[in-house]
Protein backbone atom coordinates (compact mmCIF):
# COMPACT_ATOMS: atom_id res chain seq x y z
CA UNK A 1 0.00 0.00 0.00
CA UNK A 2 2.64 2.87 0.99
CA UNK A 3 6.29 2.39 0.60
CA UNK A 4 8.83 2.83 3.44
CA UNK A 5 9.60 5.85 1.67
CA UNK A 6 6.13 7.18 1.56
CA UNK A 7 5.52 6.80 4.78
CA UNK A 8 8.30 8.56 5.94
CA UNK A 9 7.76 11.32 4.39
CA UNK A 10 4.11 11.90 5.33
CA UNK A 11 5.11 11.50 9.18
CA UNK A 12 7.46 13.85 8.42
CA UNK A 13 4.62 16.21 7.38
CA UNK A 14 2.76 15.68 10.16
CA UNK A 15 5.43 16.54 12.63
CA UNK A 16 5.79 20.00 11.01
CA UNK A 17 2.43 20.63 10.18
CA UNK A 18 0.92 21.98 13.20
CA UNK A 19 4.17 23.99 13.76
CA UNK A 20 3.28 25.29 10.38
CA UNK A 21 -0.33 26.27 10.99
CA UNK A 22 0.54 28.43 14.01
CA UNK A 23 0.59 31.81 14.29
CA UNK A 24 3.31 33.78 15.30
CA UNK A 25 1.79 36.61 16.76
CA UNK A 26 -1.29 37.91 18.50
CA UNK A 27 -2.28 41.40 18.41
CA UNK A 28 -4.94 43.59 20.50
CA UNK A 29 -6.53 45.72 18.16
CA UNK A 30 -9.23 48.41 18.94
CA UNK A 31 -11.38 50.44 15.98
CA UNK A 32 -14.33 53.00 16.20
CA UNK A 33 -17.49 52.30 14.46
CA UNK A 34 -20.47 53.54 15.13
CA UNK A 35 -19.81 55.78 18.02
CA UNK A 36 -18.25 53.40 20.37
CA UNK A 37 -14.86 51.73 20.58
CA UNK A 38 -14.37 47.71 19.77
CA UNK A 39 -11.67 45.59 20.66
CA UNK A 40 -10.53 42.21 18.37
CA UNK A 41 -7.76 40.14 18.70
CA UNK A 42 -5.27 39.22 15.46
CA UNK A 43 -3.58 36.73 15.21
CA UNK A 44 -0.61 36.63 12.17
CA UNK A 45 2.86 35.74 11.33
CA UNK A 46 5.82 37.62 10.94
CA UNK A 47 6.02 39.07 7.30
CA UNK A 48 1.77 39.03 7.11
CA UNK A 49 0.27 42.12 6.51
CA UNK A 50 -2.89 42.94 8.42
CA UNK A 51 -5.66 45.35 7.81
CA UNK A 52 -7.77 46.93 10.26
CA UNK A 53 -10.59 49.65 9.30
CA UNK A 54 -9.39 50.25 5.97
CA UNK A 55 -5.48 50.79 7.79
CA UNK A 56 -2.88 48.15 6.63
CA UNK A 57 0.52 47.14 8.92
CA UNK A 58 3.06 44.23 7.78
CA UNK A 59 4.03 42.40 10.86
CA UNK A 60 8.25 42.57 11.67
CA UNK A 61 10.36 40.68 13.62
CA UNK A 62 9.84 39.81 17.14
CA UNK A 63 6.04 40.64 16.37
CA UNK A 64 6.65 44.07 15.98
CA UNK A 65 3.93 45.77 13.77
CA UNK A 66 5.37 48.64 11.39
CA UNK A 67 2.62 51.16 12.17
CA UNK A 68 0.64 51.12 15.30
CA UNK A 69 -2.41 53.65 14.78
CA UNK A 70 -4.47 55.41 12.32
CA UNK A 71 -7.58 57.87 12.45
CA UNK A 72 -9.65 54.70 13.63
CA UNK A 73 -7.96 52.10 14.55
CA UNK A 74 -5.29 51.17 16.46
CA UNK A 75 -2.67 48.17 17.71
CA UNK A 76 -2.42 48.23 21.68
CA UNK A 77 -0.45 45.30 22.60
CA UNK A 78 1.18 42.56 20.27
CA UNK A 79 3.05 39.82 21.49
CA UNK A 80 4.72 36.73 20.13
CA UNK A 81 3.35 33.38 20.66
Amino acid sequence: MFSQKTFAILALAATFLPAALAWDCTLGCQYYQDGKWEYVSKQANIGDTIYILGGSTTIGANCVPASTSWHNAKIYSYSKN
